[in-house]
């Protein structure tokens, strides 16, 4: 089946072995040597559990800021304003791991006005808004172990899921609308 939206998701600390870490660490400082790059950038990469590849380094900010701003002091868009000065921000050690879950509609869906949406979702949609099936419809954000962090962030989809699609439904006056 044909699937546009190929981003599901990231966790701020997978847990690579130390070889990935410093080759990855090598490889982002040659590319960001070779393109010049100043400030916040990103490097987009595929561990397998064995290998790792990169895709591609980001002259911004990635969508995963959410999973990194507590690791700044004053956040992390102050911290890029800094390192694009020339100036590298201080670095607080995270509590925790954390990651972020693009959570798709199981269906067609009309937000609903007064939609009551968790603290720890983001890219939250307007009322009123329609999502197709397969659409991403908002990101749950997660922090924990790192070997709990799929399974609270599947929880927190499926909570998300259950309660915009009930209130979806019940706006439209239909219970059987979409499961």
């Amino acid at each position: 089946a044909e699937q546009p939206f190929g981003f599901v998701g990231a966790n701020n600390r997978p847990a690579l072995a130390q070889f990935w870490r410093n080759q990855l660490a090598d490889w982002a400082q040659r590319l960001v040597g070779r393109a010049g790059l100043k400030g916040l950038n990103s490097l987009d990469f595929i561990f397998d559990g064995r290998d790792c590849w990169v895709l591609e380094i980001n002259a911004r900010p990635s969508t995963t800021l959410a999973l990194y701003d507590e690791d700044f002091a004053t956040g992390l868009l102050a911290a890029h304003v800094c390192a694009c000065a020339g100036q590298l921000p201080e670095v607080i050690p995270a509590a925790s791991p954390r990651a972020l879950r693009i959570v798709f509609a199981p269906c067609r869906l009309v937000l609903p006005v007064g939609a009551q949406w968790p603290p720890w979702c983001v890219d939250l949609p307007l009322a009123g808004t329609v999502i197709e099936a397969g659409q991403p419809l908002c990101s749950v954000l997660v922090a924990g172990a790192e070997q709990a962090l799929l399974r609270l962030s599947l929880q927190r989809e499926q909570a998300v899921l259950n309660s915009i699609v009930q209130s979806s439904n019940a706006e439209r006056g239909n219970d059987k609308y979409c499961h």
